[in-house]
This record gives structure tokens, sequence and C-alpha cells, in this order.
């Protein structure tokens, strides 16, 4: 299981902030969906669901799902799943994900942290596929590496129509961790 570190507690502050600017639609709409993609230890899945009602945590390791399904809210759902493969067809109005994203070679070999030569390969698929899930004024918040090749990430990103910006970043040692937030260019 991947532990909370940088990364995990700029996402969840990013989160806390995103739920202020946006309290007055929260509170109009108790429908507001969430979905927290990769939940890993479950901190921004707890998180989400502290603020809104609906939160689906999803995990592709039954071991993670094993050790974390006691620590989690108990109104938060619980599915095992690489990306959105068994996600029911529905829309959210917020969707997480701090994905492996570290480029394979010049780092650990952990598959908590790598996804490619480009550090790229899981955030490019999830992308993908989120657009089908995301609510008309929907939004994503998820997390990249300035190790990433982050030309080829925002290159990716118009090519799928996605509204995108770097929102906050944070040094930590060798690398920025960026924040960014997408949402479907209509």
């Amino acid at each position: 299981m991947y532990e909370p570190a940088e990364d995990s507690y700029l996402l969840k502050e990013t989160i806390q902030e995103h739920f202020k600017q946006r309290a007055e639609l929260c509170e109009q709409n108790t429908q507001f969906s969430t979905l927290d993609m990769g939940t890993g230890s479950g901190i921004l899945a707890n998180q989400l669901a502290e603020l809104c009602e609906q939160v689906i945590a999803v995990e592709i390791n039954q071991e993670t799902i094993n050790e974390i399904k006691n620590k989690l809210n108990k109104k938060i759902k619980l599915i095992q799943s690489n990306l959105f493969e068994k996600i029911p067809k529905q829309k959210f109005d917020l969707i997480t994900f701090n994905p492996p994203y570290l480029p394979k070679g010049d780092y650990p070999e952990d598959e908590e942290l790598t996804s490619g030569k480009t550090g790229l390969n899981t955030t490019i698929e999830f992308l993908k596929q989120a657009k089908e899930y995301l609510t008309k004024n929907g939004t994503i918040l998820f997390i990249a590496s300035s190790l990433a090749k982050l030309d080829l990430l925002e290159k990716t990103m118009k090519e799928l129509k996605y509204e995108f910006k770097q929102i906050k970043k944070k040094h930590i040692s060798f690398e920025d961790i960026i924040v960014y937030e997408a949402k479907i260019n209509h």
C-alpha cells in the first residue's frame, strides 16, 4: 500500500480548497458525487467523505483493499478495479487521482511510484477514460511530477479536449509535485 507522503497531503489540501470554492454548489446539490481513483491508504477518500455524501474509492490491489476497508468512512463505496474497468457508468462532479508518476529506470522500481518511461502511462490512460465519467461541470484533480514528460501530458490533454492548468506546486528534494486541474472543454 502506498503510504501518504507529500504528494498525498498536497492533493488533500487542494481538495479542501476546491470544496471551499464550491461550497455553495455542494450545499445546493446534495447529490454531489466524487470518485477517488487509486485510493491507496484512503486518505483522499476519507477527506472527500468529510466534504460530501457520495464517495467511491477505487483501488486495483486487493491486499490494499483488505488493509484499508475498515479504515474508511462508512459512506465510502470501495471498488476493486483497474482504472474505470469496473466502475458503474455514472457521472462524477469531482474525480481525484494520485497516480504512479515517476519515469521508470531512473528511480526505484516500485509499481506504486513508476509508470512507464515517461512517468505518464497510467495518467494518460486514466485521462482517456475519465472523460466519460465527468459531469458537464465536473473537475479532475490529479498529481504529476516535474520528472515526468509534462509536455507530453499537456499535449495529450489538449488532444483529449481538456481545459487544464497547474493549480498547485510543491518542491520536494529532487522534483516538483504538481496538482493539475482538468475539465472537459465543451
